[in-house]
């Protein structure tokens, strides 16, 4: 079965569904109503979710609902707890209530933590953190210490039984994942394009949600705003793939010229788009993820972070192309971009 969020019993409002592999339609979860983050027990017996700011528990057979914490994002584990995320970082509790327990703990930007899966074995689990400016960032942590390990960027991280990690970032991508060593074994590759959300079982059935836009994958579009809210189109019919959650496109202080993150064949890189209908060039050609364009104010070069997770530094790049890049800045942190 699976258990999704969908219309509620009146206009406006929302609800648990569960919908039977053996069964044609679904069916409304009792007592959901404005509820989230559905969470199935391992015997597949109950469920977890959170409604308003507590996470409860029911059984599908029927019986009272109990709540056991404050929280949001109730994920069940296979140690007899439930996990949630709280402010500054996640705790678990017991199924049959009890007192939480913090397991992890904000470091830091660090601004929203979510467990969203367990790795075999039970010792460690597969964590999502919201960071400044919109990004996502997957990370391995010890249930037992809370000791975190970066792994990559995107959102509502899995562990497939086929021995990868999959994470949501614009598109559905796999890397190859030693959950023993906890640490990655390649580059990711995609799966799917367009992706919001998805889920999966641990036999490897795969269920998932497509974004807005349908599945299409250059669905991002820049538009000027007036004061009054208006938008106008920077150029009908322009789209471009944003390569995941993009807050770093700037425009350039004379108004010809915007710069942006855009994915190309699998990897960010920093364009420049020529306005108000002019060429979009190329502008990096790094190895790793190019992002956070900011221009300078004689509008000839453009800065930007670029490298790997975890060792993102700072780099400058003629407008026009030509030339290489130039380190600005290295740091022992991992910098992107400020105001």
């Amino acid at each position: 079965m699976v258990v999704y969020r969908g219309p509620g019993p009146s206009g406006g409002t929302t609800q648990l569904w569960l919908r039977r592999w053996d069964d044609l339609d679904a069916a409304p979860v009792r007592g959901t109503v404005g509820a989230g983050a559905p969470s199935v027990s391992p015997d597949g017996r109950e469920l977890a979710f959170a409604q308003g700011s507590e996470i409860k528990v029911l059984a599908f057979e029927g019986g009272p609902i109990r709540t056991l914490t404050t929280g949001t994002w109730p994920r069940w584990g296979p140690d007899g707890y439930i996990y949630a995320s709280v402010p500054g970082g996640t705790v678990r509790v017991s199924v049959t209530g009890g007192p939480a327990d913090t397991v992890t703990q904000f470091t830091g930007d660090d601004a929203f933590h979510i467990i969203f899966d367990f790795l075999p074995g039970g010792e460690s689990a597969l964590l999502h953190i919201n960071l400044p400016g919109g990004e996502f960032e997957a990370r391995a942590v010890d249930l037992a210490t809370g000791e975190m390990k970066p792994l990559m960027f995107g959102t509502v991280p899995q562990y497939a039984s086929t021995g990868h990690l999959v994470v949501v970032d614009g598109t559905l991508m796999a890397a190859p994942f030693d959950p023993k060593a906890v640490e990655l074994l390649g580059p990711a590759v995609a799966l799917v394009d367009g992706v919001g959300s998805h889920a999966m079982s641990r036999t490897g059935s795969l269920v998932y949600m497509t974004g807005a836009a349908g599945g299409e994958v250059d669905n991002t579009e820049l538009v000027w705003m007036t004061r009054s809210g208006s938008a106008t189109p920077l150029q009908p019919g322009w789209a471009f793939d944003r390569g995941g959650t993009n807050f770093g496109w700037s425009l350039s202080p004379d108004g010809a010229r915007v710069a942006l993150r855009r994915r190309t064949e699998r990897n960010n890189d920093i364009w420049v788009k020529e306005m108000p209908a002019g060429p979009l060039r190329r502008l990096t050609f790094d190895e790793g993820e190019q992002r956070e364009p900011w221009w300078s104010a004689d509008v000839r070069t453009v800065m930007y972070s670029s490298g790997e997770l975890g060792d993102r530094n700072v780099w400058l790049r003629s407008a026009d192309g030509t030339g290489v890049a130039t380190l600005v800045h290295d740091d022992e942190r991992s910098l992107g971009q400020g105001t």
